[in-house]
């Protein structure tokens, strides 16, 4: 029994590492890392993104798509797939809640954008970043959304940037988050 288990444990892990290659195939530069994250920037948008996304954040920032895998009860693999359009500001930060349908937060992945993405030099190119996030506690509920959205941490207020199209995806009252992915826990 513990043999098979670490059997499917080494082909989940395979699984995940062809995947994360895959969509990281055609890069010319190594990916960066900054803390949980690696990414880099490409000039074609990849293939295999599971939810292709159109959600343009004030024309300063678009997310272009997103994947997620889930790695075990406990962790998730998340690829988030954006393109820079100009100089993101004090606007740095992005909050992505995992929440229940009643919109109770179950557990986020907040984390900083790379200053590097708002140089001119990666305006209208893609950025190919990747998320591991740890779960705190396993959801009791089934359900879960993705809210994703951008905000300035270092502002008063926390202002967010409104999203200025959404690509048909639906979004909160007031324009700041998109529900970009569901899935089944």
């Amino acid at each position: 029994m513990a043999i098979s288990k670490i059997i499917i444990r080494l082909t989940l892990s395979t699984l995940i590492f062809l995947m994360g290659t895959l969509l990281f195939i055609g890069c010319d530069n190594k990916p960066q890392t900054s803390g949980t994250a690696h990414w880099d920037i490409v000039d074609v948008l990849p293939v295999g993104i599971a939810q292709p996304l159109k959600i343009n954040y004030d024309n300063k920032i678009n997310l272009v798509g997103i994947t997620i895998i889930k790695l075990s009860s406990e962790e998730l693999m998340v690829f988030y797939f954006w393109q820079p359009l100009q100089e993101l500001g004090a606007f740095d930060k992005v909050f992505v809640h995992f929440t229940d349908a009643n919109n109770n937060i179950l557990f986020q992945n907040d984390h900083s954008l790379d200053p590097s993405w708002s140089s001119k030099k990666s305006h209208g190119k893609y950025i190919r970043e990747m998320q591991r996030v740890k779960i705190d506690k396993g959801p009791e509920v089934k359900d879960c959304y993705v809210k994703v959205g951008i905000f300035a941490p270092d502002l008063s207020g926390w202002p967010r940037l409104k999203i200025t199209t959404s690509g048909g995806m639906a979004i909160d009252e007031s324009s700041m988050s998109a529900i970009v992915d569901h899935f089944i826990f």
